[in-house]
């Protein structure tokens, strides 16, 4: 399951010049409401996500500087009874 669909109170931290997803993650029980069915998880996106010189589906910058982008997180991260799970 996505994680964002079984989620409350996600934030991120940054800690030790890295950024963590963390949240309140549903571990099943969770779905009728039981506050002890839910467990306080992180994961560390710099370790799944990174800037590779502003390459993307248009190629690169071509000569430096700000390119937009975006990233769907619900599309590589789940929530696995109440755990991160990084999908590749």
């Amino acid at each position: 399951m996505s994680f964002f669909t079984h989620s409350q109170n996600t934030r991120i931290d940054k800690r030790d010049n890295k950024q963590y997803l963390v949240a309140e993650l549903a571990t099943g029980s969770a779905a009728s409401g039981d506050k002890a069915g839910w467990y306080v998880d992180t994961i560390c996106l710099d370790d799944y996500i990174r800037n590779d010189h502003a390459r993307g589906p248009g190629g690169d910058t071509g000569g430096g500087g700000w390119r937009d982008a975006t990233i769907d997180l619900g599309e590589r991260l789940a929530n696995d009874h109440g755990r991160f799970k990084y999908n590749e």
